[in-house]
């Protein structure tokens, strides 16, 4: 994955979609679904998410963010 990715909230995404734009793995998203930390529906046999649900899952345990330091 390069550069910054956006997210927009009122789209609809699947499961293509997020891999492609997120790197990340089918198995992350399924895992994800299986135990409840990624909203989704089923439409048309296919599993769709919101924007804003993967928006909330991607930052739900984000660290807080630090300080910035200088370098010396």
């Amino acid at each position: 994955m390069s550069g910054p990715y956006t997210i927009t909230p009122e789209a609809l995404y699947d499961d293509f979609a997020l891999c492609k734009s997120l790197g990340l793995r089918v198995g992350s998203l399924e895992k994800a679904r299986k135990v409840g930390e990624l909203r989704f529906t089923r439409k048309g046999g296919r599993v769709l998410y919101l924007g804003q649900w993967v928006h909330d899952w991607l930052t739900r345990d984000a660290a807080p963010e630090r300080e910035a330091t200088a370098c010396a």
